[in-house]
Formats: structure tokens, C-alpha cells, sequence
């Protein structure tokens, strides 16, 4: 060390550097990078999965019904908030751009993301509430309502936060490069109070649901014929497996996984423990609605597995076409002859066939409009079923229909309608 008068100490001392080690090396430090990580990973994936998601609601037009809408519109959401956050720490973390400007459009934006999910699981929650629960409602609110809800509320909500926050901005302690990540009053009355009355609502529709589910799954059981002692206890296996099935599935749709890690430990290996476990199941959320609800859903897989089978099937017929096209090579001449010749003389044939019974068709209608009848021909097809026709039996794909007698009868007001 270098003193004022250009002396030189005897010694090193080293203690900044090793706190800085030390720092370095604090567990607290490595289980926030951790956390971190688990977040950056889980929100990553989440958005790639949800991103095909949406393209295949898209895409395929068997799918665009209202609940796959509202599906559609609530991944759209947990895309914007999971691009945000990624954006937010990129930027202001990873890469170390300290701006002030940037830290309000970021947390801005994160505020506005994070209320329109909230508010899209809640319109998942009252669609399904609205078609399970009360299923005899004549007037069900459409898809502009529920887009007003889940992007329109947000902005509102988002726009007031803003300006009361510019009204009474917070006292900026020291160190603190944006001040609107500390915290204010009006987080509480404009971001987290629709986001906790969102999941106090969804619960209270989760309740019903599954009171409703329960008991027509119980009603199902009830009108089978009796069995022993073993079949009932396997019925009601699969009646609870039916209903843990559809509380798992509804568990991320309706947002209660944010209930289950609001409040957990805060000191210790289990705070720890908690804060990854949270990480996890937070950051990982829109992957499983996805999963459920495209990937897993099974009108999803019958429409994508049909389309692909139809495309499969048109490539093989198209493959046929082009080999018969080029496996066609007429040698000589005369077999062309021949060919023209046989076709010549099937033509013939069936042309005199034609006249015939054209003749013979002509000779009974004399008669009967001699007598002052109205008659009609019968057709009859292969399985039986007949039909009125003016002329000659025409066809059917597979040749199958021929022509009886000639049925006299008078002609009544209602034969045109039969004949059609």
C-alpha cells in the first residue's frame, strides 16, 4: 500500500478483497441466483410451449368455439407477462443497464401483464362457473365482455395506479436507482387487491364446480344396477380419481397455486426450500396450461391427428396419380386400335339397350294415357328403397339400381311432393 507521503507500508492488507470473496460465496447469494435461474428457465420454456399453443388454436378453424378463445386469450397473457419479466431481468440484472427510464416502462408493463392473467383466470373461472353451475341461464356473456374484462380492466387499473403514483411519489431512499420498485400504498389498493379478490373469487367457483361435479359423478354411480362388494369399491375408486383429475386440472387454470405459495417460511433451509418450490410451480404455470388444455386435450389431439391423416392420405394419392401418369407407355398402335375398337362396340350396345326400353316405355305410358292415368317409374336400389322418377333409373355409386314395372295410379295433388 502507497501512503500520501510516497511511502511504501510493509505489509498487504487484503480484507477488501476478502469480503469481497466472501460475498461472493454467501449461500444467500447462490440460493438467489438459484432462484433466479429456476425463474429465467421456467418462464422461458413456459413461453415457448404457449407460443405453439396459441399458433395451433390459430391455425386449425374445428377449434375456434369460445372456450378455446378464452384459452387462447389467456396464454396470449401469460406470454406478454413472461416476456416482460425476462426482458426486465435481462436488462436491468443480467446486463447491469441501469436507467431509470427503463425501470418505470418495465415495471409499468410487469404490473399491467401480471393483472391481465389474473383477470383472464378469472374469466376462466366465471365461463365455467356460467356453463357448469348454472347451466339453464338463457343469456351467457360473450367474447367482447370477457375481452373487455381481461384487457380492459388491467389498463384501467393500471393507468390509475400510474397516476397516483406521479401524485404522491415515494420518499427515494439512498442507493435506490428506481424508486418505483419500492413500495407504495397504491400497490395494494390498484395491484394486489384485484389480484387477491381474482383468486377469493376463483375459489369460491372451484367450490361449486367440483360440488357439482362430485354429485353427478355420484348420480352416474347411483344408476348402475347393483354389483358386490369389489365393483362398488372400484366405482367409487374411479369416481374420486375422475374428481382429483379435474381439481388438478382446474388448480392452474383458476390461478390457485398462487394460494398455495403466498405465505410459507421466511428463515432458515425451509425458507429456502419454499422460495424454489414457489419459483418452480409460479414460473412453470402457463407450461401446464398449456400442456392440459392444447396438448393434452383431447379435441386438440383428434383435430390435429385428423388433419395430419387427411394430409398423409393426399400425399399418397397424389404419389399415385404421378405414377400411374408415368407408368402409362402405349407400345404399338394396334393395341390402341383394339382398345377403341372394344369401346366402340360396348357404346353400341348399350345404346340399343337404351332404345328398347325406351320403346317399351312408350308403349305402356300409350296405353294408360288411353285409359286417362298418370303413371311414374319405380326405381328400386339394392337395399330396397325406392324413389319416383319421370325417366329411366339413374345410377347410383354403386350400380346397383335397376328399373321394375311400370305402376299405374291416378295423379293426386301431393305427387310432387312425393316425387321430390
Amino acid at each position: 500500500m502507497c501512503h500520501a507521503n510516497a511511502t511504501w507500508d510493509q505489509t498487504t492488507n487484503y480484507s477488501a478483497c476478502l469480503k469481497d470473496l466472501v460475498s461472493a460465496s454467501d449461500p444467500g447469494n447462490l440460493h438467489t441466483e438459484l432462484t433466479s435461474t429456476i425463474y429465467y428457465v421456467g418462464y422461458t420454456v413456459s413461453t415457448v410451449v404457449l407460443t405453439v399453443a396459441v399458433l395451433v388454436f390459430s391455425h386449425f378453424s374445428e377449434l375456434h368455439c369460445l372456450r378455446n378463445r378464452i384459452h387462447m386469450n389467456l396464454m396470449l397473457a401469460y406470454i406478454g407477462a413472461d416476456i416482460v419479466w425476462i426482458l426486465n431481468m435481462t436488462v436491468n440484472v443480467y446486463l447491469g443497464h441501469e436507467s431509470t427510464e427503463f425501470c418505470i416502462i418495465f415495471t409499468v408493463l410487469l404490473q399491467y401483464t401480471l393483472l391481465t392473467h389474473f383477470l383472464w383466470m378469472f374469466v376462466e373461472g366465471l365461463y365455467l362457473f356460467t356453463l357448469v353451475v348454472m347451466t339453464f341461464q338463457q343469456h351467457s356473456a360473450k367474447l367482447p365482455v370477457y375481452l373487455v374484462i381481461g384487457w380492459g380492466t388491467p389498463l384501467v387499473a393500471v393507468v390509475a395506479w400510474v397516476i397516483t403514483r406521479l401524485v404522491h411519489p415515494p420518499d427515494q431512499g439512498e442507493g435506490v436507482t428506481c424508486p418505483w420498485w419500492q413500495e407504495h400504498w397504491a400497490d395494494r389498493i390498484w395491484i394486489q387487491a384485484p389480484c387477491i379478490l381474482v383468486l377469493v373469487v376463483n375459489s369460491i367457483f372451484l367450490v361449486f364446480i367440483m360440488y357439482v361435479l362430485i354429485t353427478k359423478l355420484r348420480s352416474e354411480g347411483s344408476m348402475r344396477p347393483g354389483r358386490g362388494g369389489h365393483d362398488h369399491s372400484s366405482a367409487e375408486q374411479q369416481q374420486s380419481a375422475k374428481a382429483a383429475k379435474a381439481l388438478l386440472v382446474l388448480i392452474p387454470l383458476l390461478g390457485i397455486t398462487y394460494i398455495l405459495v403466498i405465505y410459507g417460511p421466511t428463515t432458515g433451509n425451509a425458507a429456502q426450500a419454499f422460495d424454489l418450490a414457489r419459483a418452480l410451480l409460479l414460473s412453470t404455470q402457463g407450461l401446464l396450461v398449456a400442456l392440459f388444455y392444447c396438448f393434452l386435450n383431447t379435441d386438440v389431439r383428434h383435430t390435429v391427428g385428423h388433419r395430419w391423416e387427411r394430409w398423409r392420405e393426399m400425399r399418397t394419392v397424389g404419389r399415385q396419380r404421378n405414377g400411374r401418369a408415368t407408368s402409362v407407355n402405349w407400345t404399338t398402335r394396334d393395341t390402341n386400335q383394339a382398345a377403341g375398337a372394344g369401346g366402340a362396340e360396348e357404346q353400341e350396345q348399350e345404346e340399343e339397350e337404351e332404345e328398347e326400353q325406351e320403346q317399351e316405355e312408350e308403349e305402356v305410358a300409350g296405353k294408360a294415357r288411353a285409359r286417362g292415368r298418370c303413371f311414374v317409374s319405380i326405381t328400386v336400389s339394392a337395399n330396397g328403397r325406392g324413389g319416383a322418377k319421370a325417366k329411366d333409373s339413374v345410377r347410383d355409386a354403386a350400380g346397383d339400381q335397376r328399373p321394375i314395372l311400370w305402376a299405374p295410379r291416378p295423379y293426386l295433388a301431393n305427387d310432387a311432393d312425393d316425387d321430390r
